[in-house]
């Protein structure tokens, strides 16, 4: 019986692999009508946070996630009007798009993560590294978090560090600054839900 549990826990392992291997490594929103609400837990009262919510909806999302593909993504909140903004995903890339559609800024390159641990964004001067896997704690109790476990990614700029955790199919669910010493949580994902446009905009 000794001989047999090591052979299970392998097979037990190796079918979780399988299992997470077939998930469309796309850190980001996809899925046609999710929308994603998001608040800043920084802020000192919870009038202050529901005031600053905003909320991102994939108004046009993909009919493969296998394959290379154009996103629409439109966000909005209580006090900006709706904007909408192209993003291309190809191999584990995000892809920011202008208008005309060539290249505005790359969040994530090809073969991200797996295959690239750092990159740099030259318009913006901003160093990006991996950090590594973990799993998301969800405080907000968001529903519909299969897959918890994503990919801290950090940032440095001008403007200072700055690091997010991503989630496949949800894209960042956790942002942080560091100030001072201290690294401090200034966005967070709170609700994730599916809705039609009418009710977006409301």
């Amino acid at each position: 019986m000794r001989r047999l549990a090591p052979l299970g826990l392998l097979l037990l392992l190796g079918a979780c692999k399988f299992k997470r291997q077939e998930a469309p490594a796309i850190y980001a929103p996809f899925e046609e009508g999710l929308t994603l609400g998001y608040e800043d837990p920084s802020l000192t009262t919870p009038e202050e946070q529901r005031a600053t919510r905003f909320q991102v909806r994939v108004s046009q999302g993909l009919l493969d996630p296998d394959k290379p593909g154009l996103l629409k993504l439109t966000q909005s909140s209580l006090t900006t009007a709706p904007f909408t903004y192209m993003v291309r995903v190809d191999d584990g890339s995000l892809e920011l798009l202008k208008e005309d559609g060539t290249t505005n800024a790359w969040v994530f390159p090809k073969g991200f993560p797996d295959r690239v641990a750092q990159w740099r964004d030259e318009a913006r001067q901003l160093e990006y590294r991996v950090i590594g896997p973990a799993a998301w704690d969800n405080p907000a109790g968001v529903k519909g978090v299969h897959d918890p476990v994503g990919i801290w990614v950090e940032a440095d700029g001008p403007g200072g560090k700055r690091r997010s955790l991503f989630l496949r199919g949800l894209g960042e669910v956790e942002g942080q600054v560091l100030r001072g010493h201290d690294w401090v949580t200034v966005r967070r994902l709170v609700d994730r839900a599916f809705t039609d446009d009418h009710l977006a905009t409301k």
